[in-house]
């Protein structure tokens, strides 16, 4: 049977197992819900306390808004239907928009009754897979839950496979997908969804996996005002790791290779979410790959003990460039998180009494040796500083930290935030009972003299109240200087980005 006839046979029989699994899988049992209000337009929020005079931009956060069906939760809550939330700040005011993201995701769930999408820890239906292979197109708007970043002129939201999502600041509505102008994959692969901006050559420093028979970690960087991705180095790699971020300094590049591996071949055979196809081995450490900026070249590889991570931190060059040092949120394996990794509960590097801590490494270049150092022995997550800092030297650090203890009647621990010295390794804590922080997010007061000075956005669920507000604390003291009561609850927020650029017209 010649290529051709081939292509034809297969196509007439998966058009055949479209016909048959049509009736049953175009339409869900009975209606989807989703876990959040409607969508609001500039709404003026009731600010308690003051806002500084020169925060004048916008806070954007990306969220993942479950699906429900008679009561019970069917999406993963890394699977849900993307919302983007903008607080936008004009004279001590601030005004909230909310939308969803009008992805293929969202049109199968709002149009079609379909909740079985293919996502981070999701599999679609098969129904969804055939009609996939006849209707796949670039243009399609990926359901991209994770992370807003700025490309040139044009606001994305991201998500761990391209396409990023292009969105309208001040509406924040749906303007379709980031158009890459080069040859890179552009679907069937994994990129990351924090990618850096190195303020001092303008440029968006990023990197994918490409998956086949030889799979490669591919880094590229993105020119200000340019669509085309220019390869910085390609690493070979048989068994690919899964590395949520990275790490960038001045003049490298740095990958930490989690024993967290897949064989690109189960991903294209077995019928896994994408995720659960990754297998914890322990045994073969954790890798740093080392790659200089300039050329690609790879300059170092050292190994340490097994660990595991979502999110750097920072890394910054010691004075005379013969190591870097790395921060991260490090845990000492993936038990932690079953409902993500099924394998969780059966496969541990060991029994640990910690769970989650920020650890330092100091990385020798000259010598090609590790050494480890804990800086704060509590459960933090989501570490942000001054983004103007990313790959150079600095001192405060602010997180979310979890709270061991609960009560009997709160369903969720609470999780408050802080502010780590670096230098001092001396703490400062936002809590509130009952109440749940994410991501802070610190923005520099503009004629600020030290690191510190400015201001940190999160927003905090008041389990209680069954409610969000958006929560200002002085970047310095870490005191509760305003708080902004939104008109609902904000589920699954992951990360977000404050962009300095004003979308109220000014007054003359």
């Amino acid at each position: 049977m010649g290529e051709k006839n081939k292509v034809i046979f297969v196509s007439i029989l998966l058009l055949l197992v479209m016909l048959w699994v049509l009736p049953t899988s175009m339409k869900s049992s009975s209606p989807l819900k989703l876990g959040v209000g409607r969508e609001e337009t500039e709404k003026k929020l009731h600010v308690e306390g003051k806002l500084p005079d020169w925060l004048t931009g916008v806070l954007v956060r990306n969220s993942s808004i479950p699906v429900f069906q008679d009561g019970k939760q069917i999406s993963h809550k890394f699977d849900g239907l993307a919302m983007l939330h903008g607080f936008a700040f004009d004279k001590g005011n601030v005004f909230y928009t909310n939308r969803f993201l009008k992805s293929q995701q969202h049109d199968a769930v709002f149009y079609k009754g379909m909740a079985q999408y293919k996502g981070f820890a999701s599999e679609p239906s098969l129904w969804q897979k055939a009609q996939d292979f006849f209707s796949y197109s670039d243009h399609f708007v990926n359901n991209a839950s994770v992370n807003v970043f700025k490309y040139g002129n044009q606001y994305v939201a991201l998500t761990e496979v391209p396409l990023p999502a292009c969105f309208d600041l001040k509406t924040l509505n749906t303007l379709g997908s980031f158009s890459y102008l080069d040859s890179l994959p552009k679907s069937k692969c994994w990129e990351s969804a924090h990618p850096h901006f190195d303020a001092s050559s303008n440029e968006i420093v990023n990197f994918l996996i490409e998956f086949g028979r030889q799979s490669y970690y591919v880094f590229y960087r993105m020119e200000e005002g340019s669509s085309s991705r220019k390869v910085i180095a390609k690493v070979p790699v048989d068994m690919p790791s899964y590395m949520h971020s990275f790490a960038m300094t001045e003049n490298y590049l740095i990958l930490t290779e989690f024993p967290f591996i897949v064989s690109p071949l189960d991903l294209l055979i077995k019928n896994k979410p994408f995720i659960h196809n990754f297998t914890w081995q322990p045994e073969r450490g954790t890798r740093f790959i080392v790659l200089e900026r300039s050329s690609g070249k790879i300059v170092s590889k050292m190994i340490a003990d097994a660990f595991f991570s979502f999110h750097h931190a920072n890394a910054y060059e010691i004075k005379n460039r013969k190591g870097i040092v790395l921060d991260l949120v490090a845990s000492p394996d993936i038990s932690q998180m079953p409902s993500l990794f099924p394998q969780a509960t059966s496969i541990l590097t060991k029994k640990s009494k910690w769970k989650r801590r920020l650890m330092r490494y100091h990385l020798s270049l000259d010598k090609n040796e590790i050494l480890p150092e804990v800086m704060l022995e509590r459960d933090v997550e989501f570490p942000r500083f001054d983004d103007k800092l990313d790959g150079k030297s600095y001192r405060y650090l602010y997180m979310t930290i979890a709270d061991d203890t609960s009560t009997e009647f709160l369903k969720e621990k609470t999780t408050g935030l802080v502010k780590f010295d670096m230098l001092t390794k001396q703490i400062k804590i936002w809590s509130r009972m009952g109440c749940s922080a994410v991501e802070p997010i610190f923005i520099a007061s503009p004629d600020a003299k030290n690191e510190d000075e400015g201001v940190v956005l999160s927003v905090v669920y008041d389990e209680e109240k069954n409610s969000s507000f958006l929560l200002v604390l002085d970047g310095q003291s870490f005191d509760e200087i305003a708080q902004a009561e939104l008109p609902g609850h904000i589920p699954g927020s992951f990360h977000g980005q404050y962009f300095s650029e004003s979308v109220f017209v000014p007054q003359k």
